[in-house]
């Protein structure tokens, strides 16, 4: 999912500066570098969202992600589109001419401009249709079905391939939160309707086979995913400090201070201003006390 919110995309080191060198290394050393993310705070976790993906704990983070999953794209509005939407991309594409897309970063290394939603929604698609439930863990999906995806996102959008590392990151991430959302909705709900989960979930048939459906609820049943969901329920706990963002996170929140004069277009405000801002309401007052 959607975090913090689905459609924030980092590319900066923890100093706020992007990092040429991380670019060079590998998803896979991306994907294990990460174990201990979860110990950040929220403030690090704020530029860091893509780099928390798939250590063996947070694939299974039920709990602890489901706001963050709520923002990526809810089941209504993958069912209203459907799932054919990769093919809805192509279409549009040829229909302009074969031209693709331009990807624009802000100063900190993170998607902006026009194009950042359209980009956010085409990583979550390909992100379903290419991998899915195929695989438990992002580190399991071969190089070969990665290379493929940086392939389909190249064809479509122009973007640089040291960026390939960050993005791989993303896909990740959105990957565990599909899989948090199959659980919380799909799964869940129905512990005691045996027959009913018999059934791969009807809008994602095209997509999932009966075979990675059947492995995914047998995951959901093992020792392991109960100790990891425990433990996210405890750490969920103790979240006091709830973000306010809609579905575009910080680089809408970013607009709307734009648009509103709070700052210039070219500001780069702080990772502290925005975390802030992130936790007012429209009258500006403080979601909760603590924050």
């Amino acid at each position: 999912m959607d975090h913090e919110a689905g459609d924030d995309i980092y590319y900066n080191n923890s100093e706020g500066e992007y990092n040429d060198d991380s670019s060079q290394a590998s998803e896979e050393d991306e994907m294990d570098n990460n174990d201990d993310s979860s110990q950040a705070s929220e403030e690090d976790e704020m530029d860091n969202n893509d780099a928390q993906v798939d250590n063996d704990a947070q694939l299974d983070n039920i709990d602890a992600q489901l706001d963050i999953d709520d923002q990526v794209d809810n089941d209504a509005q993958v069912n209203k589109r459907g799932l054919t939407r990769l093919t809805k991309w192509r279409a549009k594409f040829e229909k302009s001419g074969g031209k693709k897309w331009p990807i624009t970063f802000d100063a900190l290394g993170r998607v902006d401009g026009v194009h950042r939603p359209k980009f956010s929604s085409f990583l979550g698609d390909i992100a379903r249709s290419e991998v899915g439930l195929r695989y438990l863990k992002w580190k399991e999906v071969p190089k070969d079905e990665k290379n493929k995806m940086w392939a389909l996102i190249q064809q479509l959008f122009e973007i640089d391939d040291y960026r390939r590392g960050p993005i791989m990151v993303r896909l990740g991430w959105l990957l565990r939160s599909f899989r948090t959302k199959m659980f919380k909705r799909h799964v869940r709900p129905n512990l005691a309707r045996p027959t009913v989960l018999e059934k791969v979930p009807k809008m994602y048939h095209t997509i999932v086979k009966k075979e990675h459906w059947d492995r995914f609820l047998a995951h959901t049943k093992s020792d392991e995913f109960k100790v990891v969901s425990k433990s996210a329920k405890e750490v969920r706990a103790q979240y006091v400090y709830d973000h306010t963002m809609e579905r575009g996170g910080y680089p809408y929140l970013k607009e709307k201070l734009v648009q509103n004069k709070e700052i210039a277009a070219d500001d780069c405000p702080s990772r502290a201003f925005m975390w802030r801002k992130g936790r007012v309401n429209k009258e500006g007052e403080y979601k909760t006390e603590n924050a």
